[in-house]
C-alpha cells in the first residue's frame, strides 16, 4: 500500500472528544513483502472516523523528503525516521514531546536508543529498532588454521596476517574505507570523543591524539599491513558482504543486518561462519555506534492521541519482534529485546553477540547539526587522505575545523 496523501486532516478532536480524520504514517521502504504487515495495522485503526494512510519513503532523499514536509507544514502525523534525525527535527520545533522523562525512557529502551530520542532533556520519540556491529569470521577456515577470533584491534592485525599466511589467496580482514560507521566508533575505543558540548557549544575533538591514532590505525590495516585489497579504500557494508561471500576476506565487522543479508543470499554459509564481539581498543572498550529508527509524532498532527495509540500498539513486545526479526533488526524496547534474545531469532550462538554488543553501543553527538557533519563527507575523506599518505595530524586538524564550522551552525 503506497499512498501519496500528505499530513493529517479532520476534526482534530480534543480531550473529552473523539478524534477523527486522516492520519498518515510514513515508513521506511524495505520492500513490498513487508507492506502487508503495516497494511494490517492501518486497517486495524481505520475505524470510528479515522482513516490511516501509509506512505513508504525510501532512497537517499528520504531525509530531504521529511525536511521539505516540515518546512511546508505537510509532515505526516507519524514518521519512522533515522535515529540521527531526531535531534535535528526536534531543534526545528517539528516534533511533539512524548511527555516522558529521559530517566523513564532509559528504563524502557536500550540506553543508546533512549539517547537518540532525547534532545535538551526533552523526549521526542519512541525507539523502534536497534542496530549494532560485531565481528563475523569464517569459523571453518579459522579452525583449520588453528586461529581464534581477535579480541583486540592489535589482535586483528596478528590474526589477519596469520590468516593470510594460511590462505594466500584471501585477505585477512575487510576494511570499509567508504563507510564511516565501520571506523568512526574506534575513536571511542581509543579513549577519545567525536565531539562534546561545553556551555551549550559543540566542538569537534577529532584532532586529539586518541582520534588521530584511531584513524591512523584503521588506515594502516590497509596501507601498512595489507589486510584488504586496495579497492577496500572505498568499500562499504555491501562490499564487505560480497567480498566475504566470494571467499575474498576471512573476517569483517558486520551489522546484524549485514549478516542477515549474507545468509539470505548464501544460506550454505551458515555452517561456515561465526560471530564474536567487536575488538577492544587501547582504552579497553569495544564501543560501537547504535543505529536504528525511531517513531516520532510531528507537531502539526491533529490526531495525537490516536497516533500515540498506534505507536503503543506497534511497540507491543510480541508484535515488535514479529517484524524486526523478519528484517534482521533488533527491537530497541527492552522487554521485546529480552524476548528476542532469549527465545527469538537472536537467541542462537551465531546471533546472540548482537544483543550483547548493545551494552557498549553509543549514539552520535546529539547536536541538531550532526546531519550536516555527515553530509560534508569529511569523516570519510579524512581516512582517505591518511590512506593516501597525508600527515594524520594535519588531516585531523582540517577535519576538526570543518566539523566546528558545521557544528556552529547548529
Amino acid at each position: 500500500m503506497v499512498l501519496a496523501a500528505f499530513g493529517s486532516s479532520g476534526d482534530g478532536g480534543t480531550a473529552g472528544g473523539t478524534e477523527s480524520g486522516t492520519l498518515e504514517i510514513w515508513l521506511s521502504d524495505w520492500g513490498p513483502e513487508y507492506e502487508p504487515y503495516w497494511a494490517q495495522i492501518a486497517d486495524e485503526f481505520s475505524t470510528d472516523g479515522v482513516e490511516v494512510e501509509l506512505r513508504f519513503v525510501g532512497g537517499n532523499d528520504a531525509h530531504q523528503q521529511y525536511v521539505t514536509a516540515i518546512s511546508s507544514q505537510t509532515a505526516p502525523c507519524i514518521g519512522l525516521v533515522g535515529n540521527t534525525w531526531v535531534p535535528e527535527f526536534a531543534s526545528l520545533g517539528a516534533l511533539r514531546p512524548t511527555g516522558q522523562s529521559p530517566d523513564d525512557v532509559k528504563e524502557q529502551y536500550v540506553s543508546a536508543a533512549a539517547d537518540s530520542v532525547t534532545y535538551e532533556d526533552e523526549v521526542y520519540g519512541y525507539p523502534w529498532n536497534a542496530a549494532v556491529r560485531a565481528l563475523v569470521y569464517r569459523a571453518d577456515l579459522f579452525e583449520q588454521a588453528g586461529l581464534e577470533p581477535p579480541a583486540t584491534w592489535d589482535d586483528v592485525v596478528d590474526v589477519g596476517l596469520a590468516f593470510q599466511d594460511a590462505y594466500p589467496d584471501m585477505y585477512g580482514f575487510g576494511v570499509a574505507g567508504g563507510g564511516q560507521w565501520y571506523y568512526l566508533p574506534n575513536v571511542w575505543a581509543w579513549g577519545g570523543e567525536i565531539a562534546t558540548q561545553d556551555d551549550g557549544t559543540w566542538a569537534s575533538r577529532m584532532n586529539e591524539p586518541e582520534a588521530v591514532d584511531a584513524y591512523s590505525f584503521y588506515a594502516g590495516l590497509l596501507t601498512e599491513h595489507g589486510l584488504s585489497p586496495e579497492g577496500a579504500m572505498n568499500w562499504n557494508g555491501g562490499d564487505l558482504v560480497n567480498a566475504f561471500s566470494q571467499n575474498e576476506i576471512g573476517m569483517f565487522v558486520a551489522g546484524n543486518w549485514d549478516l542477515k543479508s549474507l545468509l539470505l543470499q548464501n544460506p550454505e554459509m551458515e555452517s561456515k561462519v561465526a560471530t564474536a564481539p567487536m575488538p577492544s581498543g587501547p582504552a579497553g572498550n569495544n564501543a560501537t555506534f547504535l543505529g536504528g529508527s525511531d517513531f516520532v509524532i510531528f507537531e502539526g498532527c491533529e490526531l495525537p492521541e490516536k497516533s500515540e495509540e498506534i505507536i503503543d500498539y506497534i511497540l507491543d513486545p510480541e508484535r515488535l519482534v514479529e517484524i524486526t526479526s523478519q528484517l534482521g533488526f533488533m527491537p530497541a524496547k527492552l522487554d521485546a529485546l529480552e524476548l528476542e534474545s532469549t527465545t527469538g531469532s537472536y537467541s542462537s550462538e551465531l546471533w546472540n553477540v548482537f544483543p550483547a554488543q548493545l551494552e557498549t553501543a553509543r549514539f552520535v553527538p546529539t547536536t541538531p547539526a550532526w546531519g550536516g557533519v555527515e553530509a560534508t563527507g569529511e569523516l570519510v575523506n579524512a581516512l582517505h587522505a591518511i590512506i593516501g599518505g597525508s600527515a594524520p595530524r594535519d588531516v585531523m586538524d582540517d577535519l576538526a575545523q570543518t566539523m566546528d564550522d558545521t557544528l556552529g551552525d547548529g
